[in-house]
């Protein structure tokens, strides 16, 4: 009885870890959805380098990442603006970014299962502006996030 017991144990061990094991891939994006996330963000991100702003540093995603496309681009402050501000979310509504939120500091967008956001202008200390922050991404949490269905 006692062996029979430690079996039935183990056996519901395994198929719990097996069961917790296929959620975790099937709640992730595939990698070809990764993929794909990731051609129409740098396409995008290139829409709005083009659009003009001195670049002051730019990610395009090229480290090997697992289950995850990131894209930063940072806009000098003497270049980042309301105007540049202004040009840049036309740009990405224009691409078929869903503006969700205008926060305080930033405003936060969604395509696809994506999320980006985007720094207001703004000063800091001593009065002097600082540099705009557009950053891309796309994983699970923002396949939840952007309240994205599969099709």
């Amino acid at each position: 009885m006692g062996k029979d017991k430690n079996l039935l144990f183990s056996v519901l061990f395994v198929l719990l870890i097996w069961c917790i094991f296929a959620y975790s891939f099937k709640s992730g994006p595939s990698l070809r959805e990764i993929r794909d996330a990731r051609e129409f963000m740098l396409m995008d991100m290139q829409a709005l380098i083009a659009s003009g702003g001195k670049i002051e540093f730019y990610d395009p995603d090229r480290k090997t990442k697992l289950g995850r496309a990131d894209l930063t681009l940072i806009i000098s402050a003497d270049s980042w603006g309301y105007e540049l501000s202004n040009i840049y979310q036309a740009i990405m509504s224009a691409n078929g970014w869903e503006k969700i939120d205008n926060e305080s500091d930033k405003i936060t967008f969604c395509k696809d299962g994506a999320f980006a956001f985007m720094t207001k202008p703004k000063r800091g200390e001593d009065d002097h502006p600082m540099n705009g922050v557009i950053v891309m991404e796309f994983d699970g949490a923002t396949l939840k996030r952007c309240h994205y269905r599969k099709r």
